[in-house]
Parts: C-alpha cells; structure tokens; sequence
C-alpha cells in the first residue's frame, strides 16, 4: 500500500471468537454496533451511534473498493471481501467483511456488516493487490462483489467460466441445440440428394453427429448435475448442523458460481449467529456477574438492615425511657415551679410580717425615747422635790421643836427623791439598754427584710427559670416525641426494606437461575471455533 501498515503502525489482530457485528442507516450512519464491534474500533458506543461507517475506514483502503461495495449493496446483494480498518487509536485491523442490505417489514432500511478475522493469506494476496487498485493500474486485479479477479478479457472469461451454472446450463443446451441442428441438416441434405452413396455418407455422419452430441450434453448434463447436487448437499448439511446448533460448522470452500452465492450467505448467517451467541454469552456473564455482586450486596445489605433494624428497636426503648424521664422531669419542674410559687407567696408574707414588726420595733423605739423623755421629767421632779425637801429640812430647823415633824417628813420625801432619782437612773439604763437591743433588733429586721427581698426576687427568677425549664421540657418531650415517631417510622420502613431486600435477594437468584437455564440454552449452539464441514460424496 502507499504506506506498509506492518511498518507504520501497529496491527491490531481479532480473535477467532470476536465477530464485529453492525447497522447502518440507508445512509451509511450507523444504527446498531455490538459490544465486539466497540471493543475492536476503540470507541465508545456513544461515538460510534449516528456517526458515518467512514469513522473506521483506514485511508490506505483503495476508494474501489468502496465503490464496488456500494454498487453491489445497492443492486441488493452481498458483498463479501478483505477491509482494512482503522481503530481509534491508530492501529489498523484486518477483517473479512460481509455486507448485504437489511430489511425490516419487507422495507430495505438499511445495511448490515458481519466482519470476522481474516485467514493471512487472504491478507497478503489483498496487500498486494489493492496498492495496485488504488492507482487505477492497467492490468491490476479488480473486485467483483468484493472478490479479487483479474482485469480485461481474462476477467470476463473468469466471470463466464464453467464453475457458472448459467454458463453450464448455456453450453449445455447450446451442444443440445447444435446435435439437433446439426442431425436435422444432415437429414436434409441426404433427402435432397439422390446418391445412395452420399445418404449413408450422410446418415453415418448424422449418427456420429447424434452420438457425439449426445456424450457432450451428458458429459456437460452431469457436470452441471455435480457442480449443483454438491454445493447443495453440502448446504443442506450445513443447515442441517445449524439447527442442531453447530455454528462451528464452515464450508470448505465457497464455489464461484449462483451456489457460492448460497454457501456465502449461509456462511454469513453463521457468522451473525456467532456473533449473537457470544454476545449473549458476554451479556450473561456481565449479568451473572452483576446477580452475584447484587446478590452478596443483598446479603450484606440485608445483614446491616437487621443490624439497623435492631438498634433502631433499642433506640426506641431508650427513646421510650428518655420520654418518661423528661416527662417525669417535666412534671418535677411543674411541681417545683409550684413550690417556688408558693415560696414566693410564702416569703412576701414573712417581708410584710417582717415589715409589721420594723414598723412596731420603731413604735417600740419611738415609746422608749418618750419613756426617756418621762425619765427626765420624773428626774427633774425629783431633784426639785430632793430640793423642796432640804430647804423644807432648813425651815424645820430653824423652827426648831415645832418644826421637828415637818423635818422628819422632809427628810423622807427627800430620802424619796433619792430613791426616785436612783430608780430614774436604773429605769434610764434599762430603756436606754432596751433601745440599743431594740435598734439593733430593727436593724437586723431591716435587713431581715432586706434578705427576704432579695430571696423573693431570687425565688421569683427561679421561679420564672423553673417555668421555662417547664416549658423546655414539654418542647423535648415533644420533639422526643416526634424524634420516637420518626424512630417508630424508620423501624417500620428498615422492616419494609428487609423485606424488599428478601425479595430483591430471591428475585436475584431467580435472576442467576434464569441466566444458568439461558446458558444452558445457549449450550446447545456448542463451540462457535468449529470445524471445516466434510462434502458428501
């Protein structure tokens, strides 16, 4: 080629197994690739969806080629031969190709392409062909329904050769035609002449026409017989392996006649029955792979869900007697809030007690400091009347005898106003002591008060905390409460998924089950690397 791909780039050699299977629109735009189709070119399945074919052409295939796939998909026929084709990364691949065109509903929608390894000398005769192709050479091979033939003369007489029933059937009955033509011109001529000996000349000569005409026609009868009766017990043994499911089976070789048509087509479905077989053999082992791993994740899954489903049940229980501790603690806080209340009333009672008794400690204080004041009137009157007596005293004595009675009573009034001034200062000392204690009981009062004041402010704000600690417990018993609801409903909804999680575990093994039986089926197709078919002889 113009550029030797052994040497430019990496080949990329198929598998016996791999069979590149693929659609494409009216247009050339492919519809469908298989996944061995994928895997070959290099792409993603996204690319190759509604690209153009071309996407895998390699550019040192001949555009002949090409062109004489079209003509003879076009006219509705398969095409069958060597491509070369590029993968996304460059390397190029080696195929035998199969196209024909695809129907659905009888309508002709597209075009499909089987393209399997191809053998290596089929590679290396097309390596040295279609160099010459693609520069148009005079006398270069040229392709017909994707065969490599000659050019000129020598390819029409390969096209017309006795492998062709047309032909044979042609000759055949050309050599009939020419036996009775003959024979009957013989007959003629030896009616018109009159010499005896030129009649047996003649009917000699017809009867060797006749004889020789007739061991042609059968010795072309019979080859054209074997050239049909062979290649169609051989595909009659072929479709005979095919429906007891050997898609192993291959021709020998195909003919270059009508028949070889056949075998190629028949070869062809083959070919897109293997392909179809590993595909399915691909799909459910991608499936079988995909039921154990779902399977084990259900085990798994269904393992953690009880596991879930356990603690979400001792959740509930602690929830359960979190919820009676908070609403026992609700309940406390309640009665200690009503305590507090009571306290409060309890203390503001004790404050206006406390109150009462400063008030009467400072009317006690206020009689004392007019006792005080009585005091000092009772002292004043006292020293008056000790000084009443004295000069009553110096009177009677001046009286002398006759005063001697008004001297004896004055000195007891005086000894009287003694006493009183003496218990004047003891009932002074005794109030004056009693207010001191009475002003420092007032004071301890008031500040009795004061303290009780600051208890009722104290109690109050406890009060008022116990009534939002009241309140904060009743919002936690509610949201425990919501919080056990939600918990009820997880653990009703884990239990569901157990269940679904049986269920999706059983579906998997009826899963796995129906992809053993598939398998199974798909034994029947046996080993798609099969064998050449013998010929019946």
């Amino acid at each position: 080629m113009g550029n030797d791909p052994l040497a430019t780039a990496q080949e990329y050699v198929l598998q016996d197994d791999e069979f590149l299977i693929s659609r494409t629109d009216l247009k050339g735009r492919i519809t469908y690739a298989n996944p061995a189709f994928v895997a070959v070119s290099g792409f993603d399945y996204a690319e190759l969806l509604g690209a153009d074919h071309n996407i895998v052409r390699h550019p040192d295939m001949p555009a002949a080629a090409f062109a004489n796939l079209w003509q003879t998909i076009a006219a509705g026929q398969l095409w069958r031969g060597l491509v070369m084709n590029r993968r996304k990364s460059g390397e190029f691949y080696w195929v035998d190709a199969s196209v024909l065109p695809y129907y659905e509903d009888g309508v002709h929608t597209g075009y499909a392409s089987i393209r399997v390894k191809a053998a290596r000398e089929e590679i290396a005769r097309a390596q040295s062909a279609y160099p010459a192709i693609a520069r148009g050479e005079r006398g270069a091979m040229q392709l017909d329904r994707g065969q490599l033939v000659h050019g000129g003369l020598l390819g029409r007489l390969e096209r017309l050769h006795l492998g062709s029933l047309k032909a044979r059937l042609v000759y055949l009955t050309a050599a009939c035609a020419a036996t009775l033509a003959g024979s009957g011109l013989l007959a003629l001529n030896g009616l018109a002449s009159g010499d005896p000996d030129l009649q047996r000349t003649l009917l000699g000569a017809q009867w060797g026409l006749i004889g020789g005409g007739s061991l042609l026609a059968v010795w072309l009868g019979i080859g054209t017989a074997r050239a049909i009766l062979r290649p169609l017990d051989e595909s009659v043994r072929f479709v005979e392996q095919l429906t007891t499911g050997n898609i192993g089976l291959r021709f020998k070789d195909l003919q270059r006649n009508e028949l070889g048509e056949l075998e190629r087509l028949l070869d062809t479905l083959r070919k897109s029955l293997s392909g179809i077989v590993l595909d399915i053999h691909a799909s459910i082992d991608r499936v079988a792979g995909a039921t154990r791993g779902m399977a084990e994740g259900n085990l798994d899954l269904s393992a953690r869900t009880e596991q879930q489903a356990a603690a979400l049940q001792q959740t509930a229980a602690s929830i359960e007697q979190i919820t009676a501790t908070v609403q026992q603690s609700a309940q406390h806080t309640r009665e200690a809030g009503d305590l507090a209340g009571r306290a409060v009333d309890t203390v503001e009672q004790s404050g206006a007690v406390m109150g009462e008794v400063v008030a009467t400690m400072e009317r006690i204080t206020g009689g004392a400091a007019q006792m005080d004041r009585v005091i000092g009137s009772i002292e004043t009157l006292a020293f008056q009347t000790n000084l009443l007596a004295l000069n009553a005293s110096i009177e009677a004595a001046k009286a002398g005898e006759q005063g001697s009675g008004f001297a004896v009573i004055a000195r007891e009034v005086r000894t009287l106003a003694q006493r009183t001034a003496v218990a004047t200062e003891e009932v002074r000392a005794l109030i004056e002591g009693s207010a001191t204690v009475i002003e420092s009981g007032a004071e301890q009062v008031r500040q009795a008060e004061h303290t009780l004041h600051e208890v009722v402010g104290a109690v109050t704000q406890l009060n008022v905390i116990m009534a939002e600690l009241a309140g904060a417990a009743e919002e936690q018993g509610s949201g425990i409460a919501q919080v056990g609801q939600a918990v009820g409903q997880m653990d009703r909804v884990t239990q569901e998924n157990a269940a679904l999680v049986q269920q999706s575990a059983h579906l998997a093994r009826r899963l796995d089950a129906q992809g053993a039986e598939l398998e199974q089926a798909l034994e029947f197709f046996g080993s798609v690397a099969g064998t050449p078919a013998g010929r019946r002889h």
